[in-house]
Order: C-alpha cells, then structure tokens, then sequence
C-alpha cells in the first residue's frame, strides 16, 4: 500500500511541476509612468561592470507593450536569475520609467535599478518563451 501512495505522490508531483500556465508580466512601475523603451546590448567591461549600449529607442510604446503582452511569460521558481549571465554579452529590452528607475527584461532574466536599492542585478523571476521573445527584438529592431 506504501508503494502505491509513493506512484501516486510521485506522479502528482510530476504532473503539478509541469503544469505551466502563461501569464501576464508584472511590470516593476504602472506603465503608463514609462518614459522609454529601447533595445540596448548588455555586456561586461575589463573591470567587471555592465555596460549598457543603446541599440535602438521604440518610437511607438502602446504596440510595442500590446505585442510585449503576447508574448508567453511564466513564473520561474527558483533564485532570480539576470538579464544576463556574467561575462555573456545579450541583446534585451530597457524600460525605463519617469521616476529614472528602469528595468532590463532578457527571455530568461531580468535585472532592475530603483531609486531605493540602485541595481539589483538579481531580480527575475519571469521567464519568456525565447522564440517568441527573440522575435518580438527583431520585429523592432529591423523597423
């Protein structure tokens, strides 16, 4: 009877883990306090620090938000993971707020500054469907 309670817990546990809902981003402000969305490239200097280079700034932030929102996005259980790993130069989106903090959103990360804590390199939990999300950078950094 033990072995048949352990299956049955093993499958529910298998089955639950796997169940992934999409869901809405939460944005670190409201949005209508942006100022700015660009597409910028993310990589680490000689000495260690991030190194933001803007690439592109979207002139049009309600389609690029509706087209964001489509985009699959689910909850990652785990430590927050960055916009970028260490030492991996990326391409990501900026969002930056009238308040001067900012967010920089990656398919699998996301780091953020506030005024209260500066840059919290560490700081997502939201994971994108990557091919997706890809093709969401290229459609507005070809137009």
């Amino acid at each position: 009877m033990k072995k048949l309670y352990l299956i049955f817990a093993i499958f529910c546990l298998f089955l639950f883990s796997s169940c992934r809902c999409s869901e809405e981003y939460n944005f670190l402000n409201p949005t209508d306090a942006i100022e700015e969305i660009a597409i910028v490239n993310l990589h680490f200097g000689d000495d260690g620090y991030l190194i933001e280079t803007k690439i592109k700034t979207i002139e049009n932030v309600n389609e690029f938000l509706n087209d964001f929102q489509r985009v699959d996005c689910y909850t990652y259980f785990g430590d927050p993971i960055p916009a970028t790993p260490e030492g991996i130069e990326d391409t990501v989106i900026k969002i930056l707020y009238k308040n001067n903090e900012y967010e920089l959103i990656n398919w699998n990360g996301q780091s953020e500054y506030t005024l209260k804590k500066g840059l919290t390199y560490y700081a997502g939990y939201s994971v994108f469907d990557e091919y997706q999300f890809e093709a969401l950078i290229k459609k507005y950094f070809d137009s």
